[in-house]
């Protein structure tokens, strides 16, 4: 189990591993702060083979669930050529990567490779891409690999010769130089999204003439053929602009904008000098870290743009006051977020701002301290009781000039199925999601303190029996998404529906019929969303339906 702060890019994480008892249970102490997913490896047979069960989340401290290890995957040998030129630093080490860095494993070196061993950290259904990243002796990220892992290659070290100057042309001293080797999307979990991650390679600092020669993995000279590697270089330099350059998509970027190719034989960095975006938060206690996440453009023309996620993460003044230096322009989607590494922290939650600000409260020029409202939110499951273990999204009641996926925020509930939330008055969407049902609502927070509860109702449900043509049951059938419409609402609530929508799909497509041909396809009727499905057999496929809430069964025959 790993459990994080899924909104945050190095936020909190916690890692949990436990063995189950000879009923197949397992019980653990989780922190009550994070959110939480879990996976299972069964015993491993004598080949190393081993059933794998689905990744399971978002959940919260006190969930209770099921975790069924129905896939048997066999260990994968890996072999890598091209290593000799990285190995003056030591030997390199694999690493396969998940989303959340707690979820990192290091491969076991075997007769010059490595063994990849069952792992549902490379179901692509769940995690996108299966990912593995290699590393030098000194740590430092070199390459990754991803997808299909046959003929790993590692290309020869080529020099980049970089030079960074400032807005007049002079040179730059100083300056941080680092490569961003990758970026790893957020699981597939509930449909949300999450903070992106991204990992780096340090790769130093400019001289008095302000240069410096990277390397980068490339089969040919970097900056004279465009070949299929990739490869971005971000300059840093205290307040000064973030500026990129390199390779992207088999796009050539200079000073975040798209060129048909590199001028001469270095390249160029220009750092204009940008003022720090300041803002407070008094109250909060010693250790607290700001984390602002954000949406960068790499630009391909004067109106279009290419999305590029970034996160910072400053230390809060014992002030209360907190200071993001050289951030770009042209940020959206900005939000703001506080965390402690060690400890519970109750801290406000903040929309994302449409461009690179704070929050209106969280401005240093506001003439007093920051007010916020306490809202109790209470969630009852679908029997009346507390609704612990769950986990609540709260989103913008708003969200003019924002994108929803990087607007959400996720809460746990705590035993009492209850979350104490600090808020800006206005309004505040609210969806409570666990294993057996959900609620949503929309909430106008006042000033001071309220309450609000929510009523979870369980899921819709589709019961069908496919049957072949001399009724007799079809087991072990597949359901499959022929087409899917999602037409958008303004209605706050019935968008966080619509963003579980994904997530709904993949939950389907695990679904089996029994025995006896039966199925019940729970789902939650969201507005706006149709889903149209086949179940499918080597006896063949039914006709497409559409997925509907029923009473009596559905008889399926295949077409």
């Amino acid at each position: 189990m790993v459990g994080c702060v899924p909104e945050i890019e190095g936020g909190p994480v916690d890692r949990v591993v436990a063995v189950s008892d000879a009923r197949g249970r397992v019980m653990a102490r989780l922190r009550t702060d994070l959110c939480y997913a879990a996976w299972a490896t069964g015993p491993a047979a004598a080949n190393g083979a081993a059933a794998v069960s689905n990744i399971e989340g978002y959940f919260a401290a006190g969930a209770m669930f099921d975790l069924s290890c129905d896939e048997v995957v066999e260990p994968q040998p890996i072999s890598i050529a091209g290593l000799e030129p990285y190995l003056q630093r030591g030997p390199v080490r694999l690493f396969v990567l998940g989303w959340n860095p707690a979820a990192d494993f290091e491969l076991q070196a075997v007769d010059g490779g490595w063994v990849l061993p069952p792992s549902p950290l490379c179901k692509a259904t769940q995690v996108g891409v299966r990912t593995l990243e290699l590393r030098t002796g000194d740590g430092q990220p070199l390459l990754w690999f991803q997808g299909v892992l046959a003929n790993l290659v590692v290309p020869p070290p080529k020099e980049v010769p970089i030079v960074v100057v400032d807005d007049k042309g002079q040179p730059l001293a100083g300056v941080s130089i680092k490569r961003r080797v990758g970026q790893l999307q957020a699981w597939r979990l509930d449909g949300y999204g999450g903070a992106t991650r991204s990992r780096w390679s340090e790769c130093g600092r400019t001289d008095a003439g302000g240069r410096l020669v990277a390397t980068v993995p490339c089969e040919e000279a970097p900056l004279e053929h465009l070949g299929s590697q990739e490869f971005l270089f971000f300059a840093e330099a205290p307040g000064r602009t973030q500026v990129v350059g390199g390779v992207r998509y088999r796009n050539v970027y200079v000073n975040d904008h798209r060129v048909d190719k590199f001028e001469g034989k270095e390249l160029r960095f220009e750092l204009p000098a940008v003022p720090p975006l300041v803002g407070r938060c008094p109250d909060l206690p010693a250790g607290t870290m700001v984390s602002l996440q954000s949406v960068a453009r790499l630009w391909s023309s004067d109106n279009g743009f290419m999305h590029d996620y970034r996160s910072w993460t400053v230390p809060l003044g014992d002030d209360g006051r907190f200071e993001f230096a050289g951030l770009p322009d042209g940020l959206y989607s900005s939000r703001v977020s506080f965390w402690h590494p060690d400890r519970q922290l109750k801290a406000p939650l903040l929309q994302a701002e449409s461009a690179k600000k704070v929050p209106d409260v969280l401005r240093v020029d506001g003439a007093a301290a920051p007010v916020f409202s306490e809202l109790q939110v209470s969630v009852l499951d679908v029997h009346g009781g507390p609704a612990r273990g769950g986990v609540l999204q709260i989103g913008p009641g708003n969200r003019s000039g924002t994108q929803l996926r990087y607007s959400i925020a996720r809460v746990p509930l705590d035993t009492a199925g209850s979350a104490r939330l600090l808020l800006p008055p206005g309004p505040q969407a609210l969806l409570a999601v666990t294993a057996h049902g959900f609620a949503g609502k929309l909430c106008v927070v006042p000033a001071g303190v309220a309450s609000c509860e929510l009523q979870l109702q369980p899921f819709a449900a589709m019961p069908v029996r496919f049957v072949d043509n001399d009724d007799q049951p079809i087991a072990g059938a597949t359901l499959r998404v022929t087409r899917a419409t999602t037409r958008g609402s303004s209605d706050p609530v019935q968008g966080l529906l619509q963003g579980m929508e994904s997530q709904l799909r993949w939950r389907m497509m695990q679904l089996r019929t029994g025995a006896d041909g039966r199925l019940s396809i729970p789902f939650v009727p969201i507005e706006g969303v149709t889903l149209q499905l086949t179940l499918q057999s080597d006896r063949g496929a039914t006709m497409p339906f559409e997925i509907e809430a029923a009473d009596e069964e559905v008889e399926l025959r295949p077409k």
